[in-house]
């Protein structure tokens, strides 16, 4: 599973979404569960990433896994959740 870490800490959920949304472009559907805390990326009925945030001692930190059933879990973890986890430490890196 990639793990992304921002130096900063309290980076919110909804900025973490946005930095997604301008680094991924339309192609891919970003979306911010009721709780607040986690985001599902997808691009596709069964291409997505789990994005979770964990706060860290001076840092904010995000756990990205793919999402899917078996095979397409497997799948998406080594190619939807690397190109994710690029995407928010690049926007978030340039926040």
């Amino acid at each position: 599973m990639p793990h992304v870490t921002v130096d900063r800490p309290n980076v919110s959920i909804d900025e973490a979404a946005e930095a997604l949304r301008k680094e991924l472009g339309d192609r891919y559907e970003v979306t911010v569960d009721a709780s607040g805390s986690r985001l599902k990326v997808s691009s596709g009925t069964l291409a997505w990433a789990n994005v979770h945030k964990k706060d860290e001692s001076g840092a904010t930190g995000f756990g990205v896994h793919g999402g899917g059933i078996v095979i397409g879990r497997i799948i998406n973890e080594l190619t939807l959740a690397r190109k994710v986890a690029g995407a928010l430490k690049a926007g978030l890196a340039a926040a």
